[in-house]
């Protein structure tokens, strides 16, 4: 399971972008279920064909979202071992300051979770609380990336983000 989080990628938002995989043998279609933020909105769901490509009219037929105490939960039907789901999370307030913190909790024990964060173009005095000792530049944008090894269901890990940015201009402007 991959989870990406990228502040102002497209709007004054956090993408959050859930990208697994199956173990190998799962029976399909399979049913999956993932933590998402009170305060998010969903905006796909998708398995993800052998050629890489998104079949959407499944998986959004069957989607739910099942309000939680301190989490919804999202739950999908996807007919091939890869899938994806993208969300909108709105933590983002009207100050050249941002500071805000998430949560990402498991909904499933997993064997291998990397979670992703993006720094937005633009910005500067980036701060991840806690921070991380692996970065990637892809395409101009810097991430940061955190491994964990066999998650259980349930594990919460928390993280702190602080820049200054001096516009509301989305790093990609479609």
């Amino acid at each position: 399971m991959k989870v990406s989080f990228w502040p102002e990628y497209d709007r004054q938002s956090v993408l959050v972008i859930y990208k697994g995989q199956l173990q190998d043998g799962a029976a399909l279609p399979a049913t999956v279920q993932m933590l998402i933020p009170k305060s998010s909105g969903v905006a796909s769901t998708a398995a993800v064909d052998p050629n890489d490509q998104f079949q959407y009219d499944h998986a959004w037929a069957t989607h739910k979202i099942t309000p939680g105490t301190d989490y919804n939960v999202l739950t999908y039907e996807t007919i091939y071992p890869n899938f994806q789901c993208e969300l909108y999370y709105y933590p983002i307030g009207a100050e050249q300051q941002r500071n805000f913190d998430f949560s990402f909790k498991t909904a499933m024990a997993t064997e291998n979770l990397q979670i992703e964060i993006q720094k937005p173009l633009k910005a500067s005095a980036f701060k991840i609380t806690p921070p991380s000792n692996e970065t990637a530049i892809i395409d101009g944008f810097t991430y940061y990336l955190y491994n964990f090894k066999n998650p259980k269901a349930g594990q919460e890990i928390g993280y702190n983000i602080s820049y200054l940015k001096d516009t509301f201009e989305p790093s990609i402007v479609e």
